[in-house]
């Protein structure tokens, strides 16, 4: 897996980059008050748990590979912290406090990517003119069937 802080950031415009930054500061807030304390910063060990409890849930990774495909890449979003603990947060095991910052900004960052970056209700378009004949209607026969069934009176037919 590669270093998440070589990943290449693209370029934004001045628009992009204050939107960009004012989500980064909600986030830093959000998670300032989720983890108020040294104590609720997660230790390494923690995140090690948590990510090997994602890697043997193995009916998750089916459903997984079921949706996407493929089953690489999905318990990342528990790596990535595991692999920040180990180098360089575990540096950091004499001044709590610094990594507290530290796991604040990495989620204040995780959090502000996954707001502004691509989402599943992007593939959806807003429809202006309603769909004609939609839902289709049912024909008297259908309708007299389907209320037949309703009623206990007959079993569908196959």
């Amino acid at each position: 897996m590669s270093d998440p802080e070589s990943r290449p950031r693209r370029k934004l415009s001045a628009v992009a980059a204050a939107r960009l930054a004012e989500v980064y500061k909600q986030e830093y807030a959000l998670q300032s008050a989720i983890f108020p304390t040294v104590e609720d910063v997660p230790s390494c060990l923690d995140l090690m748990y948590v990510r090997m409890e994602c890697i043997l849930r193995f009916r998750r990774r089916l459903g997984s590979y079921y949706i996407n495909g493929h089953a690489q890449g999905y318990c990342e979003e528990f790596d990535i912290p595991y692999q920040l603990c180990m180098k360089k947060w575990a540096k950091l095991s004499g001044e709590p406090e610094k990594r507290r910052d530290a796991y604040i900004r990495y989620r204040a960052e995780w959090a502000t990517e996954r707001r502004m970056g691509p989402s599943s209700e992007d593939v959806w378009k807003v429809r202006k003119v309603p769909l004609e004949d939609f839902p289709p209607r049912l024909d008297q026969a259908s309708m007299d069937a389907f209320r037949a069934y309703m009623s206990g009176e007959s079993k569908p037919a196959l």
